[in-house]
């Protein structure tokens, strides 16, 4: 608790500091909105100042704003409304002044009659974070994104791909790493924040276990003949599946891939914050059609009164990977409300209740003729209430307070059925250590499992803002407490033992596993304090945020300083710099994977006649409960600099990012005595008579233990720029360059199992390695073209992507065994001189992929084109196409060994349309 004991006394010194005492000035801040084409006033349009600060225009397009703030501060002026252009006007608040009319602000169609059109993810530069990225709603519109991970395709790093549904889609952040526990790990550590309430993965526990299995997952992949492999549905151990979130209602995501505010807590990677659409609006539809993909979005805004307004939306998205095979499909249901509501003459106080509602199925069924006749289904419904309510009240220890809440309950259903025919195999039912009697599985039958899962989240959040002067130096200070809650209370892991699935390593081991009898939960606090400073050192401009955070996170407590600085250094060049710790705590999957069962034969002797048949068993049982797990960290530094002038905007990040005790499923070999077994008689139609000899016999066990054994280093170079519409020919620019650099390593030993004859006659059973280091690199690039006839509403653009450089490398000093296990069952561990003898290379992995691979040998490119025309003002029709030029190159690898593999790069050309509409 010493952590949250220092900020609050930190929070309690700035608060009473007799710097903080100035006068709170009271400023009546007015003027009209109007539309920029037509003159004419407009109403209902949202007009915010500061952070709590709030109007709403009347029918002559009038607004008044009562502000309290310390005079010499400056404060942004925000108007909005759906379907308009968004305004920000900056002004300053000098002394004595207590009233100030602002000029006409003028606001225009959001359409491609615009004069500039936003098309891709631009820098927030208002952000604190200062490798932080924004999506407006224009660009929103122009995306043709059926779910969030499509939107997200538009940021600096990302790659665009034809849509992925058919299986869940997390995102991560500046890696070069895609396929290994260190995605997972990105992935679970990226916060998503709806509307300011949190959207996570903590409750999922939809997987088969990970313990059991040693790796996370859920079920497995399924493919249908000539056709691709499907990845699972669920993401259990990993990102929050982007597929549930559609973008329809969305008006802004900003996303932070550097140094995020200490205001969010619970992330290691970054951040993806969205804001959904509120107020009046016009009806809106979308439908969107390409390949086997189908989006229908139909939205309005409802101006109740002068102080009420709600917002409702509906989805419904179907795809299938081919129009002509129905045997996959993915469909998704989604409705959401926002209800708006001031309080108050002055209206200083500002309440959102947000109702949402989600529901997909994701279904496989195989072919009849397929003899596994493999079924796979991944359901899902879920509902969730939020409410953030905003007060306007000045005080000595605030201006004003945000106080919010969420709640969200779902159910979660994956279950495969599959016909099993592997001959009879023994089976033991029992759950308690010790030695049992078995059975026989009949070896021909229909299997089926089910995970059954019912996540619950609930939080609250209460942010507190003061802004002050300090000589020169403005602050905007922000303090608060959060709390976050998750459970699940779901059937779990529900199959019959005596019938189970191939998907495993040891099926015949499994056990099923009730969520609601262990009641898995997690509870998490945290405290943060954050100082906003703005003033000028030598003459130039200078920002800096100072933020501390207090996590207190299953048992756990950890301080996070962040720092974001931005200093002017000459006129058009900035220099950036971040420091920051971040902490993500395990989820409930980590928490409480269930036990794992092994199974050493003591006796197995099958006659035909199960009568006559006996299997005996020592069960071995892992609790894996939660003792010693710890929360994942990760520290982050970044360097960067900004040059802007006419028109041109240039940045250039380094990065270096490491997470230290990243979740791993490590796996330890264990070495046990058991009672050794004989049988003495053979009774006809009865079972045989055994009895112990009195000797005991080792066998080893692998333990598989979820711990913080995993450390991953990722560094880097971003550079991303823009330069201005060249009027001659209608057409602006912009690029990015990005590369990646990722090692990624381990703490700890495991051990394999030992099965051909030459292993057993040189006396082995197991041999032990050291954890595998990797290594990895990427470089690629992205230029989009926009050209742009605003009379025309025209807007054609081309995203040219080129893949320059991708490699592998692994250290060959992890395929040498450091250690083994010999055929009585004794470990023995190798000294450095004995690793490399030529008497144990017998023990040595396959090389294949050990040393420098580059992969693919080529550079390669991609492009994209996307193709929109407003008719009139009402209707926008757009033709999109990915790898429109039909670019794939083909090749042959070869690797170290000469083994020699074929490729095609990128996805197959892929068309759309899309008509959107507004009334």
């Amino acid at each position: 608790m010493k952590a949250k004991a220092i900020i609050v006394s930190l929070i309690l010194f700035v608060l009473i500091s007799p710097a903080r005492s100035q006068d709170i000035q009271q400023l009546n801040l007015n003027g009209f909105v109007k539309d920029k084409a037509t003159k004419e006033p407009l109403m209902y349009v949202t007009v915010s100042v500061g952070k709590y600060a709030y109007a709403i225009t009347d029918k002559q397009g009038y607004f008044q704003a009562i502000v309290n703030q310390q005079t010499n501060s400056e404060l942004v002026v925000k108007f909005s409304l759906v379907g308009k252009r968004p305004v920000e006007r900056k002004i300053t608040l000098l002394e004595g002044e207590s009233e100030l009319q602002l000029d006409d602000i003028l606001m225009e169609d959001l359409d491609l009659y615009m004069e500039e059109v936003t098309v891709v993810a631009e820098r927030d530069e208002a952000n604190i974070s200062n490798t932080a990225y924004k999506i407006d709603r224009t660009a929103v519109e122009q995306s043709r994104a059926n779910s969030l991970s499509e939107l997200l395709m538009q940021m600096p790093g990302q790659t665009v791909q034809n849509p992925l549904l058919q299986g869940a889609q997390t995102i991560t952040f500046r890696s070069s790493n895609s396929n290994d526990q260190d995605a997972l790990n990105n992935a679970f550590g990226i916060g998503i924040f709806l509307n300011g309430n949190p959207l996570n993965n903590n409750a999922d526990m939809q997987g088969i276990n990970p313990t059991q299995r040693g790796f996370f997952d859920s079920f497995k992949n399924t493919s249908t003949p000539g056709s691709e492999s499907y990845t699972p549905g669920d993401s259990p151990g990993g990102g929050f599946d982007l597929r549930q979130l559609p973008v329809g209602n969305i008006d802004k995501v900003e996303i932070v891939q550097g140094v995020a505010s200490a205001e969010y807590g619970d992330i290691t990677e970054g951040a993806i914050i969205i804001e959904t659409i509120a107020g009046k609006s016009p009806l809106s539809f979308t439908y969107r059609q390409g390949g086997g993909n189908s989006n229908y979005f139909v939205n309005k805004g409802f101006q109740l009164n002068q102080n009420n307004a709600v917002s409702v939306g509906l989805d419904y998205l179907n795809s299938n990977p081919d129009p002509n095979d129905r045997m996959k499909s993915y469909n998704r249901i989604n409705g959401n409300l926002l209800w708006t509501t001031f309080i108050g003459q002055n209206k200083r106080i500002r309440n959102n209740f947000n109702l949402n509602y989600n529901t997909t199925l994701d279904d496989f069924k195989s072919d009849p003729d397929l003899k596994d006749n493999l079924k796979v289904r991944y359901q899902r419904k879920s509902f969730s209430a939020s409410n953030q309510l905003n007060v306007n009240l000045p005080w000595q220890l605030f201006d004003g307070f945000r106080l919010s809440a969420n709640f969200s309950t779902g159910e979660s259903i994956s279950e495969t059925e599959e016909w099993i025919n592997t001959g009879v195999r023994p089976i033991i039912t029992y759950t308690e250590e010790g030695i049992h009697e078995g059975t026989y599985s009949s070896g021909t039958y229909m299997g089926y499992m089910k995970v059954h899962g019912k996540p619950v989240t609930a939080g609250t959040r209460l942010n507190f803002s003061k802004a002050f002067q300090t000589g020169s130096f403005s602050h905007n200070l922000n303090y608060g407490y959060q709390y976050n809650f998750s459970a699940n209370f779901g059937e779990g892991r529900i199959f019959d033992p005596l019938k189970p699935l191939n998907n495993s390593s040891s099926p015949t081991s499994d056990r099923p596993y009730s969520f609601k009898d262990s009641q898995p939960s997690l509870h998490q606090h945290g405290l943060y304090l954050e100082d906003k400073i703005k003033g000028e050192i030598a003459g130039k401009d200078l920002s800096l945020s100072l933020g501390l955070r207090s996590d207190y996170q299953f048992g756990y407590e950890s301080i996070s300083p962040r720092i974001n600085a931005r200093y002017q250094l000459f006129d058009k060049v900035a220099i950036t710099g971040a420091y920051g710790i971040q902490t993500k705590a395990p989820g409930l999957i980590h928490l409480y994977p269930g036990p794992s069962y092994e199974d050493i034969v003591l006796l197995n002797s099958y006659t035909g006649n199960l009568k006559e048949s006996i299997y005996l068993a020592y069960t071995h049982v892992e609790d894996n409960d939660a003792e010693g797990l710890q929360p994942m960290s990760s520290r982050r530094h970044e360097i960067g600099f900004n040059y802007k002038s006419r028109g041109i905007n240039l940045t250039a990040t380094y990065f270096n990012n490491i997470t230290d005790n990243g979740f791993y499923i490590n796996s330890v070999a264990e070495i046990i005595e058991v009672p050794e077994y004989e049988i003495t008689a053979r009774p006809e139609g009865q079972s045989p008579i055994y009895q112990p000899t009195g000797n005991y016999i080792k066998r080893v066990v692998n333990n598989n233990t979820i711990d913080n054994s995993k450390y991953t280093k990722n560094r880097g170079v971003e550079v991303v720029g823009s330069v201005p519409k060249v009027e001659s020919i209608n057409t602006s620019f912009n690029f990015w360059a990005t590369y990646y650099h990722t090692v990624d390593r381990g703490r700890e030993e495991y051990a394999t199992k030992l099965t051909s004859n030459a292993f057993v006659e040189a006396g082995y059973a197991y041999a032990i390695y050291p954890y595998q280091y990797k290594e990895s690199g990427e470089l690629k690039a992205s230029l989009g073209i926009n050209y742009h006839l605003a009379p025309l509403g025209l807007l054609a653009s081309v995203r040219v992507e080129s893949f320059i450089y991708k490699y592998t490398y692994s250290d060959r000093s992890s395929v040498r065994a450091y250690g083994f296990i010999d055929q009585d069952y004794n470990k023995v561990y190798l000294s450095e001189e004995e690793i490399d003898a030529e008497q144990y290379d017998i023990l040595q992995q396959s090389e294949s992929g050990i040393g420098y691979l580059r992969k693919p040998p080529v550079v390669y490119f991609n492009s994209h084109l996307n193709l929109s025309k407003n008719i009139g003002k009402h209707i926008r029709f757009t033709f999109f196409a990915n790898n429109f030029l039909n670019i794939r190159p083909e090749g042959e690898q070869e690797d170290l060994y000469g083994n020699v593999t074929s490729f095609t790069l990128n996805q197959k050309p892929y068309f759309g349309l899309e008509l959107s509409a507004k009334f």
